[in-house]
């Protein structure tokens, strides 16, 4: 601890003081706007890369479907509410940081599967595939989500996932560990 000596007195610093927790409220939007990035928003239904019919922000739709940015935002957030926020989330929500809970959010609402580590948004396969098939752009949102995770720079994140990922000898990734 630093402290000044002045005349004779010893003056201890007053300690800093913490920065203010962030509210679930600020988390939420940090998880809408994470899941924006990926989502993109598309007015039309449009089959996704697992071939299902999706419309707005990746929610399900059928084939021909329309809706407004309004509906679409709704949409998403009745999702969140329903299948991630309330399930599992809302158990260890006030632990998580901004970054965690956005990520772990994101991930549940593109996967449908709950996690509760950074290290698994890269370790889990079926986070990376499309009906069983990897894609790039899937394996693009994982090392993102890992980044604001675990607060690091993007390229640490892919340096991260290249450790985690068994590769074999022809150079195919065969599993995630």
């Amino acid at each position: 601890m630093l402290a000044v000596v002045l005349f004779g007195c010893v003056q201890i610093p007053e300690p800093m003081p913490e920065a203010p927790k962030p509210t679930l409220q600020e988390k939420q939007a940090a998880a809408k706007s994470l899941i924006r990035d990926w989502e993109k928003l598309r007015l039309r239904a449009y089959k996704c890369s697992a071939q299902r019919w999706s419309i707005g922000f990746g929610t399900i739709s059928k084939a021909g479907e329309k809706i407004t940015e309004a509906e679409a935002e709704k949409r998403m957030v009745n999702y969140l509410e329903q299948n991630v926020y309330s399930k599992g989330m809302a158990r260890y929500a006030d632990e998580l940081s901004i970054g965690q809970y956005a990520a772990f959010a994101s991930y549940q609402y593109n996967t449908g599967k709950r996690i509760t580590s950074c290290d698994t948004i890269l370790t889990r396969w079926e986070g990376f595939t499309a009906k069983g098939k990897f894609t790039a752009g899937l394996e693009n949102r994982r090392v993102a989500e890992y980044a604001v995770c675990a607060e690091v720079s993007i390229g640490e994140a892919w340096v991260r996932n290249a450790e985690l990922t068994k590769i074999d000898r022809n150079g195919i990734i065969r599993q995630k560990r």
